[in-house]
């Protein structure tokens, strides 16, 4: 008996290995550009929620302030004061958010952008308008309230030195 037999064994050869080396590439650089392509989607969609929350919880905080409050003043370019009998509430319309400074040392930040507000005031009405940048698009917020016939009674006596 020979020590030495010839053995074959099956192997794959180069040929095939290059072609599934190539194929491979291809898949694995295909599941890249999509995975990249939904971690993009998904930040822009965190950053619309944000957004959106940001705006929805100053929406609510603001339409709040001005059921509860009685009378305002413009302090400034950028200032808004709204003042009852027990508290004040003060916002601060700076570039790129909004500060909200109550009596009780609590202040709030929303990182939402004015481009303008109004405050016009007629007798028994007042009505506030902000201009806000939310997703690159201008929203108009409008808040108003009709005042109690005996405020404008008290303000209007109080005006005139009574």
């Amino acid at each position: 008996m020979s020590l030495r037999k010839n053995k074959h064994f099956r192997a794959f050869t180069v040929q095939e290995l290059l072609v599934t080396l190539v194929i491979s590439s291809f898949l694995i650089s295909a599941i890249y550009f999509i995975l990249t392509a939904l971690n993009q989607q998904l930040y822009d969609h965190l950053s619309h929620a944000d957004e959106m929350l940001q705006y929805h919880a100053f929406k609510k905080e603001f339409a709040q302030d001005v059921f509860l409050n009685n009378d305002y003043n413009i302090d400034g370019q950028d200032v808004l004061v709204m003042e009852n009998h027990i508290s004040k509430t003060v916002y601060h319309f700076e570039n790129n958010h909004i500060m909200r400074f109550r009596d009780n040392g609590i202040r709030d930040t929303f990182n939402l952008s004015v481009h303008e507000f109004s405050v016009e005031s007629d007798k028994g009405f007042w009505e506030i308008q902000l201009t806000l940048l939310v997703e690159k698009d201008e929203i108009l917020l409008f808040e108003g309230k009709e005042l109690y016939p005996e405020f404008v009674v008290n303000q209007e006596a109080l005006s005139h030195g009574h």
